[in-house]
């Protein structure tokens, strides 16, 4: 078990490390370029930025809704932004972390051709069969560690170089994930909303966020997402317990009291609803 202090706050990424730990991460273009290093605690994050992670010693373990995903050295995987996850690395750990928009994404659009609907939201490949993704990825992470002595244009050619070579491992699963992000590009409404979820606790919150009347918003948020405003907040919270379980860091109680929920019981209804068992079942079979 870890200290559940180390719990308390949801970090949002790379907000986080902009603000606190500036030396760890470099900016070139519209892209953030950052070195992981150890940290054996486990933490709630929401990334606010597309990520690729690509861990090169040791070991991360993440909950991420209804998936555990365990990344060991030689691997790498691409998440969404929005997301909501609790994050352990594990032992001597060191890894490179890339967090980019819609606008760096749209170079890798024509990559892949695919009209598939199953949006993937977290892709992941093991890529120590290609040295490539590994070199690429250890002199970028090296880049931040000297204080970016490399020259922006060169940083961001072997960014875009790395998403390639990934991309190449397996297009089948990156096929809808990049298609995803750039068909969002531009959204100021989703962006806003998804920047902000830490602070929802109510489609009344929502409304009041982007500046519009009821009516209005509900309309709008049916068009922009293709459910009601009150089915995708159930989901987000339902989502954060989901990851929050899997860490078996809290009790049943207090994960329903994070996710907003007023009572145990009415949390546990929609829980079982949503994925099939009680949040307790859920907790045991994920453990």
């Amino acid at each position: 078990m870890h200290d559940r202090k180390d719990l308390e706050v949801t970090v949002a990424v790379p907000n986080f490390f902009l603000e606190q730990r500036p030396e760890s991460i470099r900016m070139v273009g519209n892209i953030y370029i950052k070195r992981a290093l150890v940290s054996t605690k486990a933490h709630r994050v929401r990334n606010t930025m597309h990520a690729l992670l690509v861990v090169l010693e040791g070991s991360k373990t993440l909950h991420v809704s209804e998936r555990k995903l365990s990344l060991e050295a030689g691997s790498a995987a691409f998440f969404m932004r929005g997301d909501y996850f609790v994050s352990q690395n594990d032992g001597e750990y060191r890894a490179l972390a890339i967090y980019f928009d819609e606008r760096f994404a749209s170079r890798f659009e024509n990559i892949v051709d695919d009209d598939s609907t199953d949006v993937k939201r977290v892709v992941h490949t093991n890529c120590d069969d290609r040295g490539a993704v590994l070199a690429l990825a250890e002199t970028l992470w090296k880049d931040v560690d000297q204080k970016g002595v490399m020259e922006d244009e060169l940083a961001l050619s072997r960014v875009e170089t790395l998403f390639r070579e990934l991309i190449a491992l397996d297009k089948e699963y990156m096929m809808t994930f990049f298609r995803t992000i750039v068909k969002d590009a531009g959204n100021s409404f989703a962006d806003l909303l998804i920047e902000n979820l830490d602070m929802i606790e109510s489609v009344k919150d929502m409304s009041r966020l982007v500046r519009m009347s009821p009516a209005h918003f509900y309309r709008r948020f049916k068009e922009e997402f293709g459910v009601s405003p009150k089915r995708w907040l159930i989901e987000k919270n339902l989502q954060k317990g989901a990851a929050l379980l899997k860490s078996g860091e809290m009790s049943v109680a207090e994960v329903a009291s994070e996710c907003g929920y007023a009572t145990t019981s009415s949390f546990i209804h929609a829980f079982k609803k949503r994925f099939g068992s009680t949040p307790k079942s859920y907790m045991i079979e994920n453990r």
